[in-house]
This record gives C-alpha cells, sequence and structure tokens, in this order.
C-alpha cells in the first residue's frame, strides 16, 4: 500500500492550488475589483486610497494603500493579523483546507513583491540593481527644498540622482525625479518620491543590515530618534538632531545594534508616523527594546495635516518646529 505525503506549506505550493485572486478576496473583504479603489480596511479610511493591481513586470497583485504601504497577498495577511510570515502562511492553509505539511525550514521559494514600508522588493538572493547617476539639477533643489534638505545633506547621507536604472540586466528610465539610496558593494534602494504608484521601483538592502543614518551618526550623543525614513533622518539632521529609520516601521533594528546604540546614546525614542499603523508599530518597537516612544495618535494627523514629519512640516512648519522643540510632553 502506497503512503501519500503531503506537499509542504510553502508559497509555492499553496500558489499551485489557489490563486493570489483568491487570497485577496477572501481576506481583504472590501476589494471588489481590480484596479478600483476601496476603503482601508487596515486602518480609519473615510475615502476609498487603496486597490489591488497587477504588477505588469511580473502579473502579480499587488495591495496598494496610496495613505499607506504596498502589500502583496502574504504580506497583507501579516498585517491584517498582525502575525509572521510562516503563521499567514498557516492562516492560508488551514482556511483553504488545502492539507500542506508544516515543516521547521524556512518556508520560502517566493518571487513574489515583499512589502518593506512602503516599498515594493522581490525576494531574490541574486537580485542586482546597477544605475547611471546624473549631475544635480534644478527640480531637484526644488523637490528637496520644500522639507529644508539641502543638496550637500543629501550627498552625505549618499543619495544620487540617477537617470537610468538596471534590475537584473533590464534597463529602466524613470518618467519622474529619481534617486539611489547607495549603501555600498552593489546594495541601494531606487526611491522615485513623485510616482503615484511603485515610489520605491525596486530595492535589494536587507533590513537587519542596512539602516538609514546609521553611517552618519556622531560617535557618542545626548539624544536620537528612531523614525520612519531616510527623508526623515536627513530632515532631522538639518535640524541638528540625530536620527536612524529602519527599512520600514514594522522592522525591527537587530538587538545587537541597539544595544551598541545605547551606549553611544544616553536617550533613544521612538518617532513614528501619527497614523493608526505608526502609532502601533512605535508601540511594538518600544515594549520589545524598552525604549520610550512619542505617544502620538492619529488626530495628530488632522492637527497638522499630514502623517509624516516632512508631509507634516510642508503644511505647516512652525507647528512641527514647536512640536520638536517641546517633544518631552508627548513622552
Amino acid at each position: 500500500m502506497s503512503i501519500k505525503i503531503s506537499p509542504e506549506l510553502t508559497v509555492k505550493n499553496i500558489l499551485s492550488k489557489i490563486t493570489q485572486y483568491d487570497i485577496f478576496k477572501t481576506y481583504c473583504s472590501n476589494f471588489r475589483e481590480i484596479d478600483k479603489l476601496f476603503l482601508s480596511e487596515l486602518r480609519i479610511d473615510k475615502n476609498p486610497t487603496c486597490k489591488i493591481f497587477v504588477n505588469t513586470s511580473n502579473g502579480d497583485l499587488i495591495y496598494k494603500d496610496f495613505n499607506g504601504g504596498s502589500y502583496n497577498c502574504f504580506q497583507y495577511i501579516r498585517e491584517k493579523y498582525g502575525c509572521g510570515f510562516n503563521e499567514a502562511l498557516n492562516i492560508i492553509n488551514k482556511d483553504f483546507k488545502l492539507g500542506l505539511k508544516i515543516t521547521n525550514s524556512n518556508i520560502s521559494g517566493s518571487n513574489l513583491p515583499i512589502k518593506t514600508g512602503n516599498k515594493i522588493t522581490i525576494n531574490q538572493s541574486n537580485h542586482i540593481i546597477k544605475k547611471k547617476k546624473r549631475n544635480w539639477e534644478i527640480r531637484d533643489k526644488e523637490y528637496w527644498d520644500q522639507y529644508n534638505i539641502s543638496i550637500s545633506t543629501l550627498e552625505i547621507f549618499n543619495v544620487e540622482p540617477i537617470e537610468y536604472y538596471w534590475f537584473n540586466d533590464n534597463r529602466f528610465k524613470p518618467s519622474n525625479i529619481t534617486y539611489s539610496y547607495e549603501f555600498g558593494n552593489g546594495y541601494r534602494d531606487i526611491y522615485s518620491p513623485l510616482n503615484f504608484e511603485r515610489k520605491w521601483p525596486c530595492s535589494n538592502t536587507k533590513s537587519d543590515k542596512h539602516i538609514y543614518g546609521l553611517n552618519q551618526l556622531p560617535e557618542i550623543g545626548e539624544l536620537l530618534f528612531i523614525v520612519s525614513s531616510l527623508k526623515e533622518v536627513m530632515f532631522l539632521y538639518e535640524l541638528g538632531i540625530n536620527a536612524v529609520a529602519p527599512q520600514s516601521e514594522s522592522t525591527f533594528i537587530p538587538k545587537e545594534l541597539l544595544d551598541k546604540l545605547k551606549l553611544r546614546f544616553k536617550e533613544i525614542i521612538i518617532l513614528f508616523d501619527f497614523d493608526k499603523a505608526g502609532c502601533l508599530h512605535a508601540l511594538k518597537h518600544s515594549i520589545r527594546y524598552n525604549l520610550k516612544r512619542l505617544k502620538l495618535c492619529p488626530v495628530m494627523i488632522s492637527y497638522y495635516e499630514g502623517k509624516d514629519l516632512t508631509d507634516c512640516y510642508i503644511k505647516n512648519k512652525n507647528k512641527i518646529l514647536k512640536f520638536l522643540n517641546n517633544y518631552e510632553q508627548y513622552l
């Protein structure tokens, strides 16, 4: 008598039985049709600001929140249920009764885009990104000036304007101003801030190794903020405030690194976005690392007319400067 052995629980085996569309239709209840806007279930959303679209480069479905992040179907489940990647796969396995076998090995095998903040990257160990640098232009200065970030500061933080980038030997010419956040040794993030979709067309950086602003910190200091983006790191740098940022608010800085930073700075405070997601992630970081956090809440969005420091600075410069000068009242 032959014994039937169940396939292992992997992304590949899940997608051999059901589609990404099936997964989104099951777990994203407001989703009705591809490319049609709907209300977010992950945050308070008074107007439809989310949609699911087809990534034309590989045919995958991507959930896009125009006031938040981008997710593939597996990352959407992680965000919705606050679980790990393996647990998300097991939720699908149980709900769809796929009968896939859970093992102790790493669950992998996906070339689908993976959410890192609002970046879409591809899970490939051989992901190669190249770029052709261009000179700084007036349009660059006009964009960064609104955040009070100078060209010299951009250069200090290894931000380069680019004319082209290559993704695994496929060349792309950006339609808007685009930059490469350089980490050295071929690791970089490609950032197109004016794109309505896909502001982060590709990235090969690693969340446990590439921390924004880390290499620009002084040896010691009084105060260090952990913020949500390199843009905010540079914005605070212009104000004489030290800051670093993980790859996204949902990504934890490695404990070993954070322990070293605690020896270098007298006080480390978490300052993430003002929205619900930012507040929840700040709380998680605070608990895990026993760090202080600024106790903000979504009502700050209406007061400052934005969800992060840099956007709020454009709308209410004086309010944000006052907020930073009196941050202690939010501890």
